[in-house]
């Protein structure tokens, strides 16, 4: 995933009612290290996010990705 798209994902912190605006398809950030990743992890090293796999009666299901950072 390319820097500036990792840094526009959206961080989802301490409001359950953050997922209900996710859409599916969507990726995101979600918790404290993932969240941190923003700052800590440099070009060419693994990153992990979300990606929302359903959306079904308010019941958000997602999966994790594992990708890896890259340059713009």
């Amino acid at each position: 995933m390319r820097k500036s798209l990792f840094r526009s994902l959206k961080k989802i912190e301490n409001n359950n009612s953050d997922y209900l605006r996710l859409k599916l398809g969507e990726c995101f950030l979600e918790g404290e290290e993932t969240i941190k990743q923003l700052i800590t992890k440099n070009v060419g090293e693994t990153i992990t996010y979300f990606k929302v796999t359903g959306n079904r009666d308010g019941v958000i299901s997602y999966t994790p990705i594992y990708d890896k950072l890259e340059d713009n």
